[in-house]
């Protein structure tokens, strides 16, 4: 994070630094210090494979709920789903942005919680945004970042969600116990995000 931020264009513009440079020289450094800290290099670089097992797994899991995601997304598109959700919105006079709005939020919140990724689900379902945002006469902006934003709330109400697995697995917790406390937590934290959404854009 503080290279990331050292090095931004608002702060320093000689050097251009990427995500994924930041993150290997993170972890370079982060090798360096545990090599020094434990003086044992063979054991440090093994246990730093770690790092890049766990990268494949969560790699692995992501692209195959993009992928899911996705798949949903057309079949709802191609029988007609999403279109008449549209329309029927924005036959709506006057009430159409809010109905728009709840339409594309309970499609983005439904699908990161089914495939346990925000990311996966506003992939998935964002190529929609423009034509729903055209329909009721808005900007994109309006609607693309309340949803997004709710779909990465939804994602921490998911039981296969991987935060909640990890968290799940080092409590000693179930998913469902998990999701139970966060819920009611998230949907607060969903209406203040739309809430402000709505004030501010």
């Amino acid at each position: 994070m503080g290279l990331l931020i050292g090095l931004s264009p608002l702060v320093y513009k000689a050097i251009k630094l990427n995500l994924v440079t930041a993150i290997i020289v993170s972890l370079i450094i982060a090798l360096v210090v545990d090599i020094a800290t434990r003086r044992d290099f063979k054991q440090c670089c093994k246990d730093s494979q770690a790092i890049f097992e766990g990268m494949g797994k969560v790699f692995t899991s992501t692209v195959s709920f993009i992928v899911c995601a996705e798949m949903l997304a057309l079949g709802l598109n191609k029988i007609g789903g999403i279109s008449t959700m549209i329309q029927a919105a924005a036959s709506i006079q006057n009430a159409g942005l809010f109905i728009m709005l709840i339409v594309m939020l309970v499609i983005m919140i439904v699908a990161a919680i089914v495939t346990g990724s925000g990311n996966a689900a506003f992939f998935a379902f964002s190529p929609l945004l423009p034509e729903a945002a055209s329909s009721v006469g808005i900007p994109t902006l309006a609607l693309a970042v309340p949803v997004q934003l709710s779909a990465g709330i939804a994602r921490t109400m998911s039981p296969i969600a991987g935060v909640i697995i990890a968290v799940s697995g080092i409590t000693g917790l179930t998913p469902i116990a998990l999701i139970r406390r966060t819920i009611p937590v998230m949907i607060i934290a969903v209406i203040v995000s739309v809430t402000s959404s709505l004030i501010f854009l």
